[in-house]
């Protein structure tokens, strides 16, 4: 998800954001940016043209001209020198990598023609096209300003410009959808309650059997709630219910909830269990006894 090319004009969007291995990270009056994360929101690249640290032209429009036709265009002698004392190309390839603050909403634009910013900006577009790939075009990412060092020709180790992935975030674009997300969830849930409440009140007021018809109170009553059996209650018509245990059908339980109820139908029984095991040991205590104590003929 390319946001910034949307509605692409020039390459430099926002504030230009600057590295060299000396400064860091600064922009063009050396102010460095606040160490917070930012989103990627887009890459770019095209030629731009300067002489006497002047801007004269840029070119982003695709497919991008032969360069090097560009700079034969130019006489050699208009050419300016560079850092390595040599002619320096007055067209150069730009990368930009476009940088967005979450919190305050700024756009910084990191753009150069350097080598280590070039690596920088193949490495991040593969990344980025193989997450598309795996979670869609809308995915992007939350990164923080770094470096790491690599291996020049002329001039041995140097550092270069990096950014530390943190973490990729599905961009959510319009708020729409996410009322109407919402709206669906909140449908979903009342159908669910509804349902959970229609199971209750049918299941908790049965009609009793007829050997239950005992008036509340009643010896069979007592005895019935002794037994752990289901206590009965008195209608004001006369009418005798059993008052049953609610239990939820599997239809309108929620998983959790099934899965434990299973679980607690196979629980075995403890106190069983317990009883056996202590027969079993005073059974050995028996034994044992005998053998140490013998009877006396």
């Amino acid at each position: 998800m390319n946001i910034i090319n949307a509605h692409k004009q020039r390459l430099l969007r926002g504030t230009l954001l600057k590295w060299d291995d000396k400064n860091g990270y600064h922009d063009r009056d050396g102010v460095k940016p606040a160490l917070r994360p930012y989103y990627v929101i887009g890459l770019a690249q095209g030629y731009q043209h300067w002489k006497g640290q002047t801007f004269v032209k840029e070119i982003i429009d695709e497919p991008l001209p032969d360069l090097d036709e560009l700079n034969a265009a130019i006489p050699r002698s208009e050419w300016e020198l560079g850092l390595d004392g040599q002619p320096r190309k007055p067209w150069q390839h730009m990368y930009a990598i476009y940088l967005f603050s979450p919190d305050r909403g700024e756009f910084f634009t990191l753009i150069n023609s350097t080598t280590g910013l070039r690596m920088l900006w193949e490495n991040f577009q593969e990344r980025w096209e193989v997450m598309k790939a795996l979670r869609g075009a809308d995915v992007l990412a939350l990164v923080e300003l770094s470096s790491r060092p690599f291996k020049t020709r002329k001039w041995g180790m140097k550092l270069r410009p990096d950014l530390n992935v943190l973490d990729w975030h599905i961009a959510e674009g319009r708020a729409s959808d996410a009322s109407s997300d919402a709206t669906e969830r909140t449908t979903s849930a009342t159908e669910y309650t509804a349902s959970v409440t229609a199971s209750v009140t049918a299941s908790v007021a049965t009609a009793a059997r007829p050997s239950d018809v005992l008036a509340t109170g009643q010896a069979g009553d007592t005895e019935r709630r002794a037994e752990g059996r289901n206590p009965l209650v008195v209608d004001a018509d006369g009418g005798v219910r059993v008052i049953r245990t609610p239990r939820f059908s599997n239809s309108v339980m929620h998983p959790h909830a099934r899965a434990l109820h299973r679980r607690r139908e196979r629980q075995p029984d403890f106190a069983a269990s317990s009883r056996r095991l202590g027969l079993c040991r005073l059974s050995r205590y028996a034994r044992l006894v005998r053998l140490l104590y013998p009877r006396r003929g």
